[in-house]
């Protein structure tokens, strides 16, 4: 099975948040930003980190080969937090509510910053590509991009294509800035 993943073209994210709201809707039944598992991330085109035009990207899990997360997880926290080589997705127990007591080492951990902490649920979420809720076709954030930003891509159709080396500057320099804010190097 072709490892697949949700990957945004920044030339084309305008930052409208539709892909956390379809995401939201999918996993949680309510319209919340905040309980979505894509985010949207604004990089400060006037005098942020990343200023050559850019100046939002939606990001949701990358999929590590070798998660940071899932092992953090395993060592300093509850270890709900596991990576399925088949299936190509990372996800967290759904039954597991203590997360907000571990201090959130996978979140700290992870460069994109991916996870999220549920409060209301007491455990983290991650993108699992929606693999529970479709069989087939896209996922609801893929879907509903009014900008048709978000492509549910192989890593082998992301290289080929033409925004590849734009997103993946814009990826790196992102991971960078994020691991200087948290004092990571």
């Amino acid at each position: 099975m072709q490892r697949r993943f949700i990957v945004c073209d920044p030339a084309k994210c305008k930052g409208c948040g539709i892909c956390e709201l379809a995401c939201s809707a999918a996993k949680e039944g309510v319209f919340n930003p905040l309980l979505s598992r894509i985010h949207v991330v604004d990089l400060g085109s006037n005098g942020g980190p990343i200023s050559k035009g850019v100046s939002t990207v939606a990001i949701a899990c990358m999929l590590c080969d070798d998660p940071i997360c899932v092992k953090v997880c395993e060592k300093y926290g509850p270890k709900i937090i596991s990576s399925d080589e088949e299936k190509g997705i990372v996800s967290a127990d759904a039954s597991y509510t203590g997360c907000d007591k571990c201090g959130g080492w996978c979140m700290k951990a992870c460069e994109f910053g991916s996870l999220t902490l549920n409060l209301k649920k007491g455990r983290v979420v991650v993108c699992d590509n929606c693999s529970e809720e479709i069989l087939v076709g896209e996922p609801p954030c893929v879907q509903f991009c009014p900008h048709d930003a978000l492509s549910f891509s192989a890593i082998e159709e992301v290289v080929e294509g033409s925004e590849s080396e734009t997103a993946r500057k814009i990826l790196q320099e992102f991971s960078r800035v994020r691991r200087e804010s948290k004092g990571v190097l």
